[in-house]
C-alpha cells in the first residue's frame, strides 16, 4: 500500500513537470488570474491618440484674428493653408499650429467626407490620427499652441468634428484648397476671445 501511494505521487509530480513544460508563456499585458490571488496586469499607456501637454511650443493671451474659435476651446485658421510635399509618396503636408484654450478637455475628429488619407497630427513628434484628444492641459495663459499640422493625398476642404465644453461643432480648415462658403455653425465664432 505504501508503495503504491509513492507511485501514484511520483506519477503526479511527473505530470506536472510536463504540463508546465508544455505550457506557453503567457503575452506580456495579459491579465493572469490565479485561484486565491488577485490579478496583475501591465501598466495602461496613455492614449496613443493624446497630444501631449508637455509638447506645447508657446502660449498666448488670445488667438491671432485670422483664426474662427471653436466652442471657446480651439482656434482655428480661416485662410487657406499652403500644401507641401510630405516626404511620404502621394501625400501632401499643411504645417499650422493647434492652438487650444488651456485647461480644457478637447476631442478633435476628422469627418469622413475630407477624404480617406486626411490626417491630423500635433506634438513634438505627437499622434498623427483621424482623432486626437487633449487632456486639459495646464496653463498660465488662456491659450496653448501645439506644433504639427494636417497631411492630405490632395487639396482639400478638411471638416473638423470638435467636442469641447460639453459641445460639439464642426469647422472647416481649407488645406490647399478653399472651403465652400457655409452657414455659421453653432459654438463657432470668428476672431478672438479672451
Amino acid at each position: 500500500m505504501a508503495m503504491t501511494a509513492r507511485k501514484g505521487r511520483g506519477l503526479v509530480v511527473v505530470l506536472c513537470g510536463l504540463l508546465s513544460a508544455c505550457t506557453a508563456p503567457t503575452p506580456p499585458g495579459r491579465i493572469i488570474a490565479v485561484p486565491h490571488s488577485t490579478p496583475v496586469s501591465a501598466p495602461v499607456p496613455p492614449s496613443a491618440n493624446e497630444i501631449p501637454c508637455a509638447d506645447a511650443i508657446d502660449r498666448l493671451s488670445a488667438p491671432p484674428a485670422d483664426h474662427d474659435v471653436v466652442l471657446d476651446a480651439v482656434a482655428l485658421p480661416t485662410k487657406v493653408l499652403q500644401v507641401n510635399d510630405a516626404g511620404e509618396p502621394g501625400l501632401l503636408f499643411a504645417k499650422h499650429g493647434l492652438i487650444v484654450r488651456a485647461n480644457t478637455v478637447i476631442e478633435l475628429r476628422v469627418s469622413a467626407e475630407s477624404g480617406r488619407n486626411t490626417l491630423i497630427g500635433w506634438g513634438s513628434p505627437g499622434p498623427r490620427a483621424t482623432d486626437l484628444h487633449l487632456p486639459g492641459c495646464p496653463g498660465d495663459t488662456d491659450w496653448l499652441v501645439f506644433a504639427g499640422g494636417y497631411t492630405v493625398d490632395a487639396p482639400v476642404c478638411v471638416t473638423l468634428t470638435v467636442h469641447a465644453n460639453g459641445g460639439e461643432a464642426q469647422a472647416h480648415v481649407g488645406v490647399g484648397a478653399d472651403c465652400p462658403a457655409r452657414h455659421p455653425q453653432p459654438g463657432v465664432r470668428a476672431g478672438p476671445r479672451r
